[in-house]
């Protein structure tokens, strides 16, 4: 294929990468996108769009045609031992579990009404293209061929993994978190409800989150890096699941069925990173490319969608010849840093504390969560910061 030319080149076509494409477009600038996968036919996990996010996908027209492939979640609960500590309701507001390999090709439908827009799946970004120490575009291989893409910005939002982190050198801040997740998918108990759980027993906790279509994600908190630990000490998968079903009872029918092996668990090594520096001249990282979370809230996808809006609003409240300057681009830094370490601070004392054993455990988590709900103003501050209740285009 031949060489291409753009304002644009996005690289990861995930939530994110779409939803900047989208608010580019529509703004008047080209756009290329492209992304490894040639598909949406991969596993995800940041499946769940805080209810501040879905207020802006309704201002932009996208929800109507997502809404048939999502849940609404109307509250989060956190029970202790059984017993329900802390309760938010969204107060008219929702938030939704979507499909995201369902989704994304209608977000990416939407963006192909634009005739200023296109895209390469199954195209790898494997260098950048510089001029006097300036990004100007990309050289791509896979399905096309090999061809350079010419553009005045890169945006790279290439995920946790990201390849346009890796090749801007950019110094990285980790954050370790306390436990790795076990997950599945099981079939959804009857009258399990519009909600998110988080139940926590005397070895750890379960996060139950509603799946599209009628099923529930179930994390099942672990020791760091300890599964071989746990089959030693569950070596019959029955008596883990005998384990779990006190935790989860409305589903033990669904746990029994769904857990038959220790092979039926998806891993996930929980950890976190800010990058220090999220931008150079003509090219700039969004979502888990600068920044990743815990799998909490749907924390990861939300402020990865949050980066898009206000790159774009950044980039369109620029002029054409300096908006990819990266005195320009760093306004994003500059405005969400300080958010996501929030964040990650945030997560890690939820981590801690939702880890704590014994008497001790229940009376402090008690007191802590009584005083969040009592305290309307402070609690309600956190909560509608983690909701993005607040967020506007």
């Amino acid at each position: 294929m031949e060489n291409k030319e753009t304002d644009i080149c996005i690289v990861g076509a995930g939530p994110a990468g779409l939803l900047v494409a989208k608010l580019l477009l529509d703004k008047g600038y080209k756009v290329i996108l492209l992304d490894k996968q040639k598909d949406f036919n991969k596993e995800f996990r940041g499946e769940y769009i805080q209810p501040g996010v879905v207020n802006i996908l309704k201002q932009l027209n996208m929800f109507e045609s997502l809404e048939p492939y999502s849940i609404t979640i109307t509250n989060y609960r956190i029970l202790d031992h059984g017993k329900v500590v802390f309760k938010y309701d969204f107060d008219g507001n929702y938030g939704i579990c979507i499909r995201q390999s369902l989704v994304l090709p209608l977000m990416l439908k939407e963006c192909e009404k634009h005739d200023q827009f296109s895209s390469c799946l199954g195209q790898t970004a494997f260098e950048l293209i510089k001029k006097d120490d300036k990004v100007v575009g990309i050289k791509t291989k896979g399905d096309y061929g090999d061809f350079d893409i010419r553009a005045k910005l890169v945006i790279g939002s290439d995920g946790r993994n990201s390849i346009i982190n890796k090749l801007l050198h950019v110094p990285i801040n980790k954050k370790q978190f306390l436990t790795d997740i076990l997950w599945i998918n099981i079939e959804c108990p009857k009258n399990f409800g519009n909600k998110i759980d988080i139940r926590i027993y005397d070895e750890g906790y379960v996060v139950l989150d509603p799946a599209f279509p009628n099923q529930i994600r179930m994390g099942i908190s672990i020791k760091k890096g300890g599964i071989g630990e746990l089959r030693k000490k569950y070596p019959d998968i029955k008596e883990f699941t005998a384990h779990i079903v006190k935790v989860v009872p409305e589903a033990q029918a669904e746990i029994i069925s769904a857990v038959t092996a220790w092979s039926s668990f998806t891993p996930l090594s929980v950890s976190g990173m800010v990058s220090e520096k999220w931008s150079a001249d003509g090219v700039v990282l969004i979502g888990d490319a600068a920044h990743t979370v815990g799998p909490f809230g749907g924390q990861g996808i939300n402020q990865a969608m949050k980066d898009a809006i206000i790159l774009a609003r950044i980039i369109s409240q620029s002029s054409h010849s300096e908006f990819a300057e990266d005195k320009i681009l760093d306004q994003l830094r500059e405005l969400r840093y300080s958010e996501v370490a929030s964040v990650h601070e945030f997560q890690l004392a939820q981590g801690r504390l939702l880890e704590m054993k014994g008497l001790l455990g229940r009376v402090i988590r008690r007191i802590i969560y009584h005083r969040i709900t009592r305290n309307r103003k402070s609690g309600n501050n956190i909560l509608s910061k983690l909701t993005f209740k607040d967020l506007t285009l």
